[in-house]
């Protein structure tokens, strides 16, 4: 039995669950994001917002989506592909993000 979010995104879009133009998009942001990441664990201060985003849409993956998939049994091998290399970059930027001096309060 697949994933209950996913199934009701497909149902509200409209599309099947392989359309390779969709694919595409979502493939090449993410690599895209991972690319840019790496300037992030460079400079973290400057790509900051983007270590930040990179890490809630991975939190928010494994929460909609992997965890009521593994719940029902329906993780797919690859799926824990993904898993593991999500599960390294959100270590990894919550490690390179100055939380610090994200969060302060600016003076002026």
């Amino acid at each position: 039995m697949p994933a209950p979010l996913p199934d009701m995104m497909r149902t509200i879009f409209g599309y099947s669950g392989q359309d390779p133009l969709l694919f595409g998009i979502s493939g090449s942001i993410n690599v895209a994001f991972g690319l840019v990441a790496i300037l992030g664990f460079i400079s973290p201060v400057k790509f900051a917002p983007v270590l930040l985003l990179q890490v809630c849409y991975k939190l928010i993956w494994f929460i909609v989506v992997l965890l009521p998939s593994f719940i029902v049994g329906s993780v797919p091998g690859y799926g824990w592909i993904f898993a593991g290399i999500f599960a390294t970059y959100v270590i990894g930027d919550l490690i390179a993000i100055p939380f610090p001096v994200v969060f302060e309060r600016e003076t002026k």
